[in-house]
């Protein structure tokens, strides 16, 4: 589910940047068959999650995007603050703080990088996590059940305004249909 997420979150739109930017797309995006490693600062960054959402619905609810519409980074306990940084390892990006621990449940996440990706659907630059277990109801009688979180390392050049995004699955019972609902989000060195 990880690559499928990352439609969603390599398509997101960062408002802040003032202008639509694919996250692992563009002249300083470094595509390989290999996953750069080691290419973050660490220390402590903001984190800010950015408005509008990305929506898109399949199997039994195509066509339910409007009713996902409905969900905020409130609603979804996202909440803009100070996150930490660490590399614990080459390939290992940890990230923590409260708005992790709001996020997800727990207070810290730990990224890799996603060396199944394939381009251009899914940037081999993306690092990402994703936490499963039960968030809670969601609209059209879903249930969420998977969060993703994932950082673009061809942005980590520019520490100031790293390109980052959220998603969130949401599942009928009879798992005949899903949506997934997407905020980008930046994460800036302070």
């Amino acid at each position: 589910m990880i690559p499928r997420a990352w439609t969603f979150i390599g398509c997101a739109c960062l408002a802040a940047c003032g202008t639509d930017v694919q996250l692992g797309v563009g002249p300083d995006a470094q595509i390989s068959i290999d996953a750069p490693t080691g290419v973050f600062a660490t220390g402590m960054y903001s984190l800010a999650f950015l408005d509008p959402i990305d929506v898109m619905c399949e199997g039994s609810l195509t066509g339910s995007e409007p009713s996902f519409m409905s969900i905020t980074r409130a609603s979804a306990n996202l909440v803009d603050g100070t996150v930490s940084l660490v590399m614990p390892g080459e390939n290992v990006l940890a990230i923590s703080g409260t708005p992790i621990e709001s996020a997800f449940g727990q207070p810290s996440v730990s990224l890799v990088p996603n060396s199944s990706a394939l381009p251009p659907d899914f940037p081999q630059t993306i690092w990402d996590t994703s936490v499963t277990r039960d968030f809670g109801a969601g609209p059209s009688s879903t249930m969420q059940v998977a969060r993703y979180f994932g950082v673009d390392s061809a942005t980590a050049s520019t520490p100031t305004a790293m390109q980052s995004a959220i998603a969130m699955f949401f599942q009928t019972a009879d798992t005949n249909g899903d949506c997934f609902v997407t905020f980008a989000a930046v994460l800036g060195h302070q």
